[in-house]
This record gives structure tokens, C-alpha cells and sequence, in this order.
């Protein structure tokens, strides 16, 4: 009898923890919780949209669909939960990426992204994260930005799929229907995404390639360019899909340092894939801004499941229009605490100004090597992520790690 009490209890606690790794909702673009306004093209791998400029791979997208909007209009999600994040898909070339969001009808940050759009098309690209909500219902809100005197904006929204963690909530209110709205606005499926009449917003946002000057490096930076490539790393991204195909990496203790004069700042890296020789590295970062702390961001533990690339990992918006000092430190957790974390840095853009002059790459910057040639990764480490795309190979290790912890137990019993 006592093995089948353990095998019983092991199924319970299995189905348990398997109940706690589903807990998240992922909301594709097409979901009824959305609510859109504005001339959106709905789009889809059974009805593409021939005519229109952006044309992302169907089978890369969630579900094969998602909204596309140039011009001005909004999208709204409505949903109960405790964090919450929105991805959609970066265009490649002509169009560029500038959005606002408003969270309960309050200010809730900014994405901006380099002119011209990305290199290649990025999917599952983060646009937006919030953790530490309360249980309750909340309506989220992006908007596409467009410039006074412009017909149609020069950034392109295209919505893929949002996933929320709704832990505390009960199973009947975490599948909460869209918030009724006084927009008259409607869905409409467009012939063709048209391109910007105008070069937009050219100008009042700055970009800052990690090889500008403006930077100040601390630490065993590794200077990674097509031109200059690290043959010895085990991080390889591929130059054409970095900003300028230059990037800073490092897996050691150390910080970047921007001082910039602006209203807005977002930084921008590349998520590590997976090792060729086995492992992986996280990612781990501190921020201070004008000399005070100012978050963290934690990625998966186990890395990405491809090189990500335009990874936002710091925004922040609304400051007093002077000047400011912005630095990342990468977090170097103490031995056995989880996989090694791994900084590569290509680019920020600053809001509404401009970098000022910095010291350069200190004299413990190298032109080509760094410490992630050498790395050790250790055992998984249970982390709570509310990532899909990169995020959920995480989760899926950590859930198996448990998994098996909990079948020892078990079976003990």
C-alpha cells in the first residue's frame, strides 16, 4: 500500500505544479479581449495581405495572425492579472517603431526603436512589461504614434499576442471579457499598410550605438563588430541583425555608462541562444539613474531560445528636460546560484535630446574577447517569468526540475 500512497501523492503534486506552470494566458491579437481603433489591417496566414508593406513570416507569428496599423489609432487589452506583457513584431526597414502605453488610464511608458525599422523582422520583440499589479481588472493600452501634420505615421504597429500571469485570480475572472468603450472607432481590414508620406519623426530621438564614444565602459567589456568578430566567444550573434553590427559583451562584473540630456531613455540588447558548447547564460542588470537605483531586469535563466535581438531591457520616460547619467551593471550572482549572467549591449535611444561626450571604453575594455569565451553555466534556477517566445524555455526547465523533485519526494514517502 505505501507505494501506491506515493504514487498517489506524486500525481497530485504533479498535476498540481503542472496546473501553476499553465497559469499564464496568452492573448493572441485576434482575441475578443482585444479592442481596437483605428484602420487596422487584420491579417492572417489564410487571409495575407498581398499589397502591403510589411510582410512577416505567418508561420513565425502567434497563431499566424496579427494587426497592422501606420496611421494613428490605439489598441486596448482588457484583463485581470498580476503582470503582464505585450509582443509584437518589428518591422523590417521603411517603417520604424514608436508607441505610448496607458495602463488604468495612467501614463505607462514608451517604445521607441530605430528609425527605418529593424534589419531583419524580430518576433516575439517585448513592447511592453509590467509585474506587481494588483489582482483586479486593469485595461492596458498602446498607441501608435503620429506626428502633427502627418497623414500617416512613420511607425508601424504590429500587434501579435500578450500574456498575462493572472495568479490570485479566480478562474472565472482571469478570462475577462473587453471593457466596453466611447470610441466609435472599428476593425477594419485594410488593402494595404500605407507608407509614411513623410520622414516623420527624424531627429527627435537620438540613437546611441554601443561603439559611440558617448559610452563609458567599467569592466572586461568585450568590443564585438562584423569587422572585428570574437572567434573564440561563445556568444555569436549575428552582426547584420545588431544595431550597426557592433555590440558589447560582457559575463563578468562590470557597468556602461551614458550621460545624455532628454526627457526618455531605452536601452536595447541581445538576448545570448544557446551555447554551441552546451550551457547558457541569463541575463541580470541593475540600473542607476542620476546616481539613485532605478530597477532591475531579469531575463530567462537558461537564456533565450534563439539569439533575440532590439531586446528591450530599460525604459523610462517623463524626466525633467537637462541632464542625466544613466548606467547598467551586469549582476554576477554568487557561485551555484544559477546560470551566469551575460550583458550584450548594442544601443539606446534617448528621448527629446542627445548623448554628451563620454570617456570611451575604459583601459579594461578589449577590442575583441571577452569573459563569455569561458563560461559556467550552473544548474537551473526556478525563476518566474512571464515571457513567451524566449521566456518560456525558463519556465519549461524549471517546471521539469520541480517535477522531479517532487516525484523523489514521493516516492520516499
Amino acid at each position: 500500500m505505501a507505494p501506491r500512497r506515493s504514487l498517489t501523492a506524486f500525481l497530485v503534486a504533479a498535476a498540481a505544479l503542472s496546473a501553476a506552470h499553465a497559469a499564464t494566458i496568452t492573448y493572441d491579437d485576434t482575441d475578443a479581449a482585444w479592442n481596437y481603433i483605428g484602420n487596422w489591417g487584420v491579417i492572417s496566414a489564410a487571409a495575407p495581405c498581398t499589397a502591403c508593406n510589411t510582410q512577416p513570416d505567418p508561420k513565425k507569428t502567434h497563431g499566424g495572425t496579427w494587426h497592422d496599423l501606420s496611421q494613428g489609432g490605439s489598441a486596448q487589452l482588457s484583463f485581470v492579472g498580476s503582470s503582464l506583457v505585450v509582443y509584437a513584431v518589428c518591422p523590417k526597414g521603411i517603417y520604424r517603431s514608436n508607441f505610448t502605453f496607458l495602463l488604468d488610464n495612467e501614463p505607462a511608458g514608451t517604445f521607441l526603436a530605430p528609425e527605418g525599422g529593424c534589419n531583419d523582422y524580430v518576433y516575439n520583440q517585448a513592447i511592453f512589461h509590467k509585474s506587481g499589479l494588483s489582482v483586479s481588472s486593469h485595461i492596458f493600452q498602446v498607441n501608435n504614434f503620429i506626428a502633427p501634420g502627418e497623414q500617416f505615421s512613420s511607425s508601424d504597429l504590429v500587434i501579435d499576442y500578450a500574456v498575462v500571469n493572472p495568479v490570485g485570480a479566480t478562474s472565472a475572472t482571469a478570462t475577462l471579457t473587453p471593457s466596453k468603450t466611447t470610441s466609435t472607432g472599428s476593425v477594419t481590414r485594410s488593402t494595404a499598410i500605407n507608407p509614411p508620406s513623410t520622414t516623420g519623426t527624424a531627429g527627435r530621438n537620438t540613437t546611441v550605438d554601443d561603439a559611440d564614444p558617448a559610452w563609458t565602459y567599467t569592466g572586461p567589456w568585450g568590443a564585438i563588430s562584423a569587422a572585428q568578430p570574437c572567434a573564440a566567444c561563445v556568444t555569436q550573434p549575428d552582426a547584420k541583425k545588431a544595431h550597426a553590427t557592433t555590440w558589447h559583451d560582457l559575463s563578468q562584473a562590470g557597468s556602461a555608462q551614458l550621460l545624455f540630456t532628454g526627457n526618455a531613455l531605452s536601452l536595447y540588447a541581445i538576448c545570448p541562444g544557446p551555447l554551441e558548447g552546451g550551457g547558457a547564460f541569463s541575463s541580470h542588470f541593475s540600473f542607476t539613474l542620476d546616481g539613485k537605483a532605478n530597477g532591475t531586469f531579469t531575463g530567462p535563466a537558461d537564456g533565450c531560445k534563439a539569439y533575440q535581438y532590439n531586446q528591450l531591457v530599460y525604459n523610462v520616460v517623463g524626466l525633467e528636460q537637462g541632464t542625466h547619467n544613466f548606467t547598467i551593471s551586469n549582476v554576477v550572482a554568487a557561485q551555484g546560484a544559477g546560470n551566469p549572467s551575460d550583458l550584450i549591449l548594442d544601443y539606446a535611444i534617448i528621448g527629446g535630446g542627445s548623448a554628451l561626450s563620454g570617456t570611451g571604453s575604459s583601459s579594461s575594455s578589449s577590442s575583441n574577447s571577452d569573459s563569455s569565451s569561458e563560461p559556467t553555466p550552473t544548474p537551473d534556477s526556478p525563476e518566474e517569468n512571464g515571457d513567451n517566445g524566449c521566456g518560456q524555455l525558463a519556465h519549461a526547465n524549471s517546471f521539469v526540475v520541480a517535477l522531479l523533485a517532487v516525484a523523489v519526494a514521493a516516492l520516499a514517502l
